[in-house]
């Protein structure tokens, strides 16, 4: 909004707070009569005025109330979060989401935090999914008027029938949430066996594999190498990812490196954001929601984290065919133990790793490890696996309902 229409809000507050002035207008976003920061119904300026004094015929029918209100047969599932930032985990819960069907489920998502959304997740959000509202109390709402909720960060009170938890984590951070969380009313799940051992003494976690959106790994055409000028011959390292040093990026940049100095032209490619310190002579691409190019004109592609869960990252890389070079953690020892090799392991020699990686005697497993992610772990394989446990889930209820 411009910055008139913005002080005609402050001026005209009249009992509302700010705050809640915004959460109407991210709730307007879902009219029809509302685009483009604009209510067809009015113009603009007056438009903002109505909001803030709060005269909006919409005003006291929130988002929320019309979720609660949905009695169509369908079953309600809330997915509570505190933020919708660019991460693994929201990833799942939009490709969760934006793909169920919609004849079978109405899904709602419910953000605590307004400010707290990468711009790109929430836009396809509002594109496939019907219901999102934003704040505390509007989260609490919903989530009392759920059938089911689907959580994965926090456990949010609520009257829903079915309270699930997934777990996407195998870290102190998880180790944390534990500690500070023991909800006998919960149905605990898990991306993995990894992510699943830090909840084994409260429950036994159902294993529901993840998946990733296939179409976002496909390649436009654009050539990324002549974009930054770099020739085909150089060995290119990518890391598509958050730069946190939990992911280890230096190793990426130390791989390159290490190869400059046997001789060999390389370079190291991080597509992200994040807080990790930069290096000389590596590229860095701020984070792109179509990664397909990227991940086209990479050699390798490497994750060198200490933990990961299921990652990811390098199940795009898997289906788009680029070799992987990543240690051994989270979802990998178990995919490998079940399927064969998938990755080149880190060892002890990076170079090693990589050079192995793009060598011809590899291809076997970069073939291996498309053909096992494409038939398991993409967006549409995870959706089916979640809809058998919901499906599982409710059946309970579903007989006794018939026998009534």
């Amino acid at each position: 909004m411009k910055s008139a229409q913005l002080h005609t809000i402050n001026r005209l507050l009249n009992g509302r707070t700010m705050e809640e002035v915004f959460l109407k207008v991210e709730e307007c976003k879902n009219c029809k009569h509302f685009s483009f920061s604009k209510c067809d119904l009015r113009d603009e300026l007056e438009y903002c005025k109505t909001l803030a004094v709060g005269h909006c015929s919409e005003w006291d029918y929130s988002i929320a109330d019309r979720f609660v209100d949905v009695n169509d047969g369908r079953i309600k599932l809330v997915f509570p979060t505190i933020a919708l930032l660019c991460g693994g985990a929201e990833r799942w819960l939009v490709d969760l989401a934006t793909g169920l069907d919609k004849k079978k489920y109405c899904v709602c998502i419910a953000i605590e935090e307004i400010k707290s959304c990468d711009k790109d997740l929430l836009s396809r959000a509002y594109d496939y999914v019907d219901y999102i509202v934003f704040g505390r109390k509007s989260l609490r709402k919903v989530c009392n008027a759920a059938d089911i909720t689907l959580s994965w960060c926090y456990f949010p009170d609520s009257k829903a029938k079915y309270k699930v938890f997934c777990s996407h984590g195998c870290d102190c951070w998880t180790d944390k949430l534990v500690e500070e969380n023991r909800k006998p009313d919960y149905y605990f799940t898990a991306v993995s066996s990894v992510a699943a051992d830090p909840w084994r003494h409260i429950s036994n976690p159902t294993i529901i594999y993840n998946g990733c959106d296939s179409y976002r790994v496909q390649s436009t055409g654009l050539d990324i190498r002549k974009k930054l000028r770099i020739s085909n011959d150089t060995i290119l390292i990518g890391f598509i990812s958050r730069l946190i040093p939990a992911k280890n990026p230096h190793l990426v940049a130390i791989a390159a490196h290490e190869l400059r100095n046997r001789g060999y032209d390389a370079r190291a490619m991080f597509v992200g954001d994040g807080p990790a310190t930069k290096y000389d002579n590596c590229i860095y691409i701020p984070r792109v929601e179509a990664i397909g190019d990227y991940l086209a004109a990479m050699s390798c592609f490497m994750l060198p984290s200490d933990s990961e869960a299921f990652s990811l990252a390098i199940t795009e890389a898997w289906i788009a065919k680029v070799p992987v070079v990543a240690t051994p953690v989270g979802a990998i020892k178990e995919l490998e133990e079940k399927h064969g090799p998938m990755v080149v392991r880190l060892g002890t020699s990076l170079t090693d790793a990589v050079l192995l990686a793009i060598s011809d005697g590899n291809r076997p497993t970069v073939q291996r490890a498309y053909d096992i992610s494409m038939r398991n772990f993409t967006k549409e394989a995870m959706i089916s696996r979640w809809d058998a446990y919901f499906n599982e889930l409710t059946k309970a209820e579903r007989i006794v309902s018939v026998a009534k």
